[in-house]
């Protein structure tokens, strides 16, 4: 695993999650290795959503680890619910 990054907070959340982390690049890892390293930054108590994502890159595959505190979760959600909204209210119109 080429490169190990903690996504979606900066500043001393950031510092936080990514101390708590075990696995370090260029090493490689178990799918229970992973699943406890995103266990790790969750068990912080800081954030509503931890996420990991896996992406192949030409020099390994890069594990990002996507977290979001609580308000920031809430309001991505209402920006989603939002846009699925206008998504619906559109194909209803484009379909009458």
């Amino acid at each position: 695993m080429p490169q190990i990054e903690v996504k979606g907070v900066e500043g001393p959340l950031k510092d936080a999650a990514e101390k708590v982390l075990t696995m370090k690049p260029n090493f490689s890892y178990t799918l229970q290795e992973v699943e406890d390293e995103v266990a790790h930054v969750f068990e912080l108590g800081w954030f509503a959503k931890c996420q990991p994502n896996a992406e192949d890159t030409r020099d390994g595959v890069k594990l990002t680890i996507e977290v979001c505190t609580p308000k920031m979760c809430l309001v991505s959600d209402q920006h989603s619910a939002v846009a699925g909204m206008h998504h619906d209210m559109f194909a209803s119109v484009a379909n009458t």
